[in-house]
């Protein structure tokens, strides 16, 4: 099983029926960080309980445990970091922005390590490249397992058209997209263009 994929796949649908519960205030700017990090933060624990009913195992699901991690799931038998999740909404270049994430978990041994970001809005056409070239220059360890990274307009509302756009990352440093059964853009749900189901 691809865990990068499945991850994703996860993600998105719980992503896509969590979004409505936002609606009241996805539009106020002293809500939009806090509201959207927890939105975020919730799909992920939702994937996390997912990917191991799918590979037949057991976890625990926490959040800021482990190292402080946003999320992480532990095998409950092993012990062992089954997911080791980490969100930040600041683009590149901000401060803030999310490469000490992506450095904690490339310090870290899980059998997926995922990092959910955000680049400037009107840049979604050039994310491949520009992930890749900034995932070159950061020269962090390359922990255990699988990589997913996934990563849409931040604010998401200054660019409602650009889907949200998802990599697995391997040993190499090389990044390989992954694909959407139906693109994920947030805006489009919250006025009702589209579906929550995929």
């Amino acid at each position: 099983m691809d865990s990068p994929q499945t991850f994703w796949d996860l993600f998105r649908g719980s992503w896509r029926k969590l979004i409505p519960e936002y609606k009241p205030s996805w539009n106020d700017p002293r809500k939009w960080t806090s509201h959207w990090t927890e939105l975020i933060k919730q799909a992920a624990e939702a994937s996390c309980h997912g990917l191991a009913a799918k590979l037949g195992k057991e976890v625990q699901v926490g959040r800021e445990g482990y190292g402080r991690l946003d999320v992480h799931a532990i095998c409950t038998k092993s012990g062992e970091l089954f997911v080791a999740f980490e969100s930040e909404l600041a683009p590149w270049g901000r401060k803030g922005d999310w490469r000490q994430e992506f450095r904690s978990l490339c310090e870290r041994r899980a059998t997926l390590s995922v990092l959910s970001g955000t680049f400037t809005p009107g840049a979604g056409y050039q994310c491949t490249t520009f992930l890749q070239q900034k995932i070159q220059h950061l020269a962090a360890p390359y922990g255990s397992g699988d990589f997913c990274l996934i990563f849409g307009p931040g604010p998401f509302d200054s660019d409602p058209d650009q889907a949200w756009l998802a990599y697995s990352l391997g040993p190499d440093m090389r990044l390989r997209h992954l694909t959407s059964a139906k693109p994920l853009r947030p805006v489009y749900i919250l006025q009702d263009r589209e579906d929550i189901e995929e």
